[in-house]
């Protein structure tokens, strides 16, 4: 079993993620709902099952989405600054 949960706060609940391939990842609850897709799929009652299976997902991947969203719980991102907005989008197409 893999283990990619970083943050251990006292009582941080951990989740079980299980890939296609079989293999089991024990993560905190705060990394795994940085993914949308797991996010969607875990319960908030501390009560349910904590293993989440995810057929569609090989175990490499699945260990690149956790340290990725790892990385971003102990530093958060920050947003995209627009390059473009839409007057100068606009006058560029005008200028085409």
């Amino acid at each position: 079993m893999s283990e990619f949960a970083t943050i251990t706060e006292n009582n941080d609940r951990e989740i079980t993620l299980t890939s296609k391939d079989g293999e089991e990842f024990k993560v905190n609850l705060k990394i795994a709902k940085l993914s949308g897709l797991i996010s969607s799929m875990i319960s908030e009652e501390e009560d349910d099952e904590n293993t989440i299976p995810l057929p569609n997902v090989e175990g490499v991947d699945l260990a690149r989405v956790i340290q990725y969203c790892s990385h971003y719980v102990e530093e958060p991102m920050t947003e995209f600054q627009k390059v473009f907005d839409f007057f100068n989008c606009h006058f560029i197409y005008k200028k085409i």
